[in-house]
């Protein structure tokens, strides 16, 4: 059990370092990127929960997360396209502010999801 929580503990200190490394280049590369980021954490949750180490109630909440996270992500991306066809200068500091939201949100649910399994690893 210690070895479940431990792997638990690593794969959630991963997640946190990856939500908090990404830094703002250009917007629509960097949503990509973050795109990317988010296609990743979820996959690696997905398998923690189909190997049994998150439980059923935890991984609720992510079951519940993603849809609406989806569509936000999208609406977003869309929006950029938008603002840029329309020759809207999107500022470096709107640039980072939207991507800090969107990590934000994924560290926060991350959160939720790991961190009761991983309770008590020392």
């Amino acid at each position: 059990m210690k070895t479940k929580k431990l792997s638990l503990l690593a794969l959630l200190l991963v997640l946190v370092v990856a939500c908090t490394t990404l830094t703002v280049t250009k917007s629509a590369e960097t949503l990509a990127a973050f795109g990317n980021q988010f296609l990743e954490t979820a996959a690696q949750i997905d398998a923690a929960y189909l190997a049994k180490k998150i439980p059923e109630a935890d991984y609720d909440k992510w079951r519940k997360f993603v849809p609406g996270f989806r569509q936000s992500f999208a609406e977003a991306e869309r929006a950029l396209v938008t603002l840029r066809a329309a020759g809207v200068a999107v500022t470096p500091e709107q640039q980072a502010e939207l991507i800090r939201n969107f990590k934000n949100q994924l560290l926060n649910i991350v959160l939720q999801v790991y961190a009761p399994a991983a309770k008590g690893v020392q």
